[in-house]
């Protein structure tokens, strides 16, 4: 399943201009290493909150997939943010702040 087009960057470094691309990204079939899916502080797996939005996705893997990828979104960054809480805390309050449109 392919997730993206691909990134395009293009800069200014000194006084020059920079390019990139990457191919798009890619599920692949198989398992995943369980030691991926462990719980952190930024991705607590038994925090009830989590729980709750898991549950209401049937704890099926691609309906969750599908929800975070059609209702929250994705942005590249090193590290942690707001964690899972923050995240879908943030993307219910836009929802319910915004226009359908503006968080799809």
């Amino acid at each position: 399943m392919t997730l993206d087009s691909g990134a395009h960057a293009f800069a200014t470094l000194d006084a020059g201009t920079v390019s990139d691309t990457t191919p798009p990204a890619t599920l692949r079939a198989g398992s995943v290493d369980p030691s991926l899916l462990a719980s952190t502080p930024d991705a607590n797996t038994t925090d009830p909150f989590i729980q709750e939005e898991a549950a209401k996705l049937d704890y099926d893997p691609q309906t969750i997939f599908d929800f975070l990828h059609t209702q929250v979104g994705y942005n590249s960054y090193t590290g942690s943010v707001r964690g899972a809480r923050g995240t879908l805390g943030r993307a219910r309050a836009t929802r319910s702040t915004s226009p359908a449109w503006a968080w799809r």
